[in-house]
């Protein structure tokens, strides 16, 4: 895969369209004129069957007005109100879940707005501390919405430019595509951010995880091409499940990423913990101690979070890590004082 800013050509296949958002173009009016294909996914709901619906349709009955404000907003009706907001929608099963909604206030040649929705169920995050929450509070409010807002907004607007030249201009289309891609590079950042600042600080209440399956579902969660997964442990840790499967993705992740397509990823126990291993080409010694850092990777189109993450989390929970090399040459890394039985 070529880098940003090169003349070479991206291969399509390898730069998939943006599909967690639904693109919305509503009138003057809030009527819906246009609905991505993304909606019957993400929405339940089939794009045509949205078009000619006023855009608070589907919205829970008491979060309606915030949601008429934000359309108000984007015309110029109400100078004061949001262009983003959070609320609930109604599914294709009736029932309700979060959505937020973020609007563009150029309209389009055809006087149309453009509002990008997404699904945010279940993104909440308790803090015990009330200082340490009002300033995580402040972060993540720059982060998601200072940062993600306008985001979307642009790659709405080169999604709905991309539709209009595909079939017209090959050049223009693997420009936009490029464009695409370096959008979903600050999406992949700004998660990763989002889940490095979420990562530390007290653990929620631990269990007992049976760890085998857990690894099981955390390869299936994971793009691992031909690799291949060996578990070596039957036992069962103790640990806050959501931030261990954290820790055992972003390991698989890392070993799938830099070990190649063909790599094999072994987890195994060991005295007080476990490790995943691979037998790639491994880390170098100089590159030991810095894998760690925020922000250090040493692929050209990596975040360099993914390890940064771990390691919060292990801090989290009492636990350490250390990186070692595999019996196959590659990287081990040891997760330490894990409780286990």
């Amino acid at each position: 895969m070529c880098g940003i800013g090169t003349d070479q050509t991206i291969p399509l296949e390898a730069l998939p369209l943006r599909s967690e958002s639904v693109l919305t173009l509503v009138d003057g009016d809030g009527v819906i004129r246009y609905s991505s294909a993304s909606a019957e996914r993400v929405l339940e709901h089939d794009q045509d069957e949205l078009v000619g619906e006023h855009v608070t349709e589907r919205a829970h009955p008491d979060d309606r007005p915030r949601v008429s404000e934000m359309v108000q907003a984007l015309t110029g009706e109400k100078e004061q109100a949001d262009r983003s907001v959070e609320y609930r929608y109604e599914k294709g099963d009736g029932t309700y879940e979060r959505v937020e909604s973020v609007g563009s206030p150029q309209p389009t040649d055809e006087g149309l707005y453009l509002i990008t929705t997404r699904d945010v169920t279940g993104q909440a995050v308790t803090d015990r501390d009330a200082e340490a929450r009002e300033e995580f509070d402040e972060f993540t409010k720059v982060v998601s919405h200072d940062l993600r807002n306008p985001l979307n907004v642009a790659s709405g607007h080169v999604e709905l430019l991309y539709e209009d030249v595909a079939e017209q201009n090959e050049d223009y289309r693997q420009r936009l595509r490029k464009v695409m891609y370096a959008h979903d590079r600050m999406e992949a950042l700004i998660e990763n951010l989002l889940t490095l600042a979420r990562s530390g600080g007290e653990v929620d209440a631990a269990e007992w995880i049976a760890f085998d399956s857990l690894c099981q579902r955390c390869w299936q969660n994971v793009s691992t091409a031909n690799a291949e997964l060996v578990v070596e442990f039957d036992g069962e840790v103790r640990a806050d499940a959501s931030r261990l499967q954290q820790i055992v993705e972003n390991l698989v992740r890392n070993a799938v990423e830099h070990g190649g397509e063909d790599v094999t990823v072994t987890i195994g126990e060991t005295d007080d913990g476990f490790y995943v291993a691979d037998d790639g080409a491994g880390i170098p010694d100089e590159m030991k101690d810095r894998v760690f850092q925020n922000g250090f990777s040493t692929l050209s189109d990596g975040t360099g979070f993914g390890l940064a993450i771990v390691s919060e989390i292990a801090d989290a929970h009492g636990w350490e890590v250390e990186v070692t090399v595999s019996q196959g040459g590659g990287a081990r890394f040891e997760i330490a004082g894990v409780e286990r039985r």
